[in-house]
């Protein structure tokens, strides 16, 4: 009876933990843009330090409309990002031999808007319409944020199920940088523009 208990409980663990798979529709060949809601996202394999994909985020666009580095909002959101850009990449990474540490996994770990850097602990979006409010949704991986190494200011969707993490600003092995994500709002269908 005891070894059932532990069982299901493992079970239901393991379960929480799972990424539900979020049926994905491509707006591109290369599978770097997808749309969700009424948004567009584009993942960007270019790593950047935290603050460099934050600027760089805004000079991309799509259907009219400026982008900004992802802010992430609910758990579906968080599944979407997960399923289109970060976890092929850790699948591709791993049947290609990666191992932890391996460059090829930090393909699979992009930033996101998310930084307490202001006041340690208070995790505010940086940019978006929820540009300097905190977040009310976030789907930190177990133990984390933890400032391990201080410093640890900026939020990253993880190859390890979508949670996030606290970084430095140079990324999870200071190689110079993460991939990242771009959010255009609205960029499904556009409002038209006045003339």
């Amino acid at each position: 009876m005891k070894k059932m208990i532990l069982t299901c409980a493992l079970a239901a663990s393991l379960g929480a933990n799972l990424v539900q798979a979020t049926p994905v529709s491509y707006l591109d060949a290369e599978q770097r843009v997808a749309a969700f809601g009424d948004n567009v996202y584009r993942y960007v394999v270019n790593p950047l330090d935290w603050n460099a994909a934050l600027a760089a985020a805004t000079t991309y666009s799509w259907n009219g409309q400026t982008g900004h580095l992802v802010t992430v909002t609910s758990l579906a959101e968080n599944n979407f990002l997960y399923s289109a850009f970060v976890g092929p990449r850790f699948a591709a990474a791993v049947a290609g031999g990666a191992h932890y540490g391996d460059p090829a996994l930090e393909q699979a770990t992009s930033w996101i808007a998310l930084s307490d850097r202001s006041t340690e602990g208070t995790w505010k979006w940086m940019t978006g319409p929820e540009a300097g409010t905190v977040t009310s949704f976030s789907n930190w991986y177990p133990g984390e944020p933890n400032n391990c190494c201080g410093g640890e200011d900026f939020g990253a969707l993880h190859f390890w199920g979508g949670g996030w993490f606290d970084l430095n600003a140079l990324g999870a092995f200071s190689n110079g940088g993460q991939t990242f994500v771009v959010e255009f709002e609205n960029a499904v269908n556009p409002a038209p523009v006045p003339v």
